[in-house]
């Protein structure tokens, strides 16, 4: 049996910890490579799995196929919101074609998300300050929109496509 040198000063710190005649922390006084072994070997590597955050919107394709809206990445602070109700953090959107009208919904400080909407009309928020990317004659352009209001876009000439939303409080 091999003793850990690195656990000697935890065992110390945790002998020094008493308080008043309480023990404030129990620590075991001996581990071995062979614990160690035991416990990692629990799991096969194989079988790990890793959370890993990329920011794709979640059912981004099954969004599609069902309302022809092309939701892409966002920090899950502006979300779907299929309801569209006058509530606190609505954002609605109108779209000369597919797909139409739809909401979304901000929630916190903001947040931000990435899509591609072809000809919208309008966009309307409600508590949160927007900063919209649109792409017009496949040029970007950024628009700003103030909490609380509505701003119409297009002339039925030049088509415009959101690309992104941030809404901040």
């Amino acid at each position: 049996m091999k003793l850990r040198p690195s656990l000697f000063p935890a065992v110390l710190a945790g002998g020094a910890a008493l308080v008043g005649g309480v023990v404030c922390a129990v620590i075991p006084a001996y581990a071995t490579d062979a614990d160690a072994d035991a416990r990692s070997a629990a799991v096969p590597m194989a079988d790990l799995h890793f959370a890993v955050e990329d920011f794709e919107y979640p059912n981004a394709d099954g969004i599609h196929q069902e309302k022809k809206l092309r939701l892409k990445r966002g920090d899950g602070r502006i979300q779907l919101d299929t309801a569209c109700q006058e509530t606190d953090g609505e954002v609605r959107v109108a779209s000369g074609g597919a797909p139409g009208s739809f909401c979304l919904r901000a929630s916190g400080g903001g947040g931000f998300l990435t899509m591609d909407v072809p000809d919208v009309r309008t966009v309307k928020t409600k508590d949160y300050k927007l900063t919209l990317v649109m792409a017009v004659d496949g040029k970007k352009q950024t628009v700003e929109i103030p909490a609380n209001s509505s701003k119409p876009f297009g002339d039925g000439k030049r088509p415009h496509t959101l690309l992104e939303i941030r809404a901040a409080r």
